[in-house]
């Protein structure tokens, strides 16, 4: 499987997903105007990976801010990802710097089931 990578722009973040070390990263602004459209190579990407995924899998989210559309995309996105769980070893890395970024993945880590290391990013 190859390793899948967008550049970030001012509107959308970096997305990094590198299958080899099991190391997923989605980093930066996400206010696409099609989230959607923006996500869905992300998510097709995903669903193959579970197929043949690494032993462990990191997902790094370091989202500075996203818009409502994104946070539906991203919560399909980690759907898929999750199930990965009880198979493989999750590890999921939430970056914040406010409380509403922070209230959110309390949300997702509960709808989930899965432990969230809640890190508050440095600015």
């Amino acid at each position: 499987m190859k390793k899948f990578h967008l550049k970030h722009t001012e509107i959308s973040p970096m997305v990094n997903l590198d299958p080899e070390n099991g190391l997923l990263i989605i980093k930066g602004r996400s206010l696409p105007n099609n989230a959607e459209h923006f996500y869905e190579p992300v998510s097709l990407w995903a669903e193959k990976y579970i197929q043949h995924p690494a032993e462990k899998t990191t997902l790094i989210l370091d989202l500075e801010y996203f818009n409502t559309s994104t946070s539906k995309a991203l919560a399909r996105f980690l759907l898929t990802i999750n199930k990965l769980v009880p198979q493989y070893k999750l590890h999921i890395q939430w970056m914040y710097d406010e409380e509403d970024s922070y209230d959110y993945g309390l949300d997702l880590e509960d709808i989930l089931n899965v432990k969230f290391d809640f890190l508050l990013r440095n600015e």
